[in-house]
């Protein structure tokens, strides 16, 4: 049987690696243009109600290209796709940092 307490701490612990990865995710390219923007997000994350704010700002919704499983995302990022943002689940951040993409 799992304990519960363990894996909360382990997710504790590994949250704020989440939160770069969502936030970090240029891969040393410079600042770029609100238009060039490159989100790599799971389906379902590319309505617009998820982006008011954005949408407001910038006067549409961001370009989204999106994967079904974080098999997938890793093998486009693997293979040299470089989005702007990433969202991966909390427990693959390891995966791609320990592969050089955070």
């Amino acid at each position: 049987m799992r304990n519960s307490a363990f894996d909360r701490r382990r997710l504790l612990a590994a949250a704020p690696a989440g939160v770069a990865a969502v936030t970090l995710g240029g891969w040393s390219r410079g600042a770029r243009a609100a238009d060039d923007l490159v989100v790599f997000d799971w389906t379902g994350y590319q309505g617009p109600e998820l982006h008011a704010a954005y949408i407001e700002k910038y006067g549409a919704s961001p370009p989204v290209t999106m994967y079904a499983d974080m098999d997938e995302a890793f093998l486009k990022v693997q293979g040299g796709f470089r989005p702007d943002l990433i969202h991966p689940n909390v427990w693959d951040v390891r995966r791609f940092y320990d592969a050089g993409f955070l």
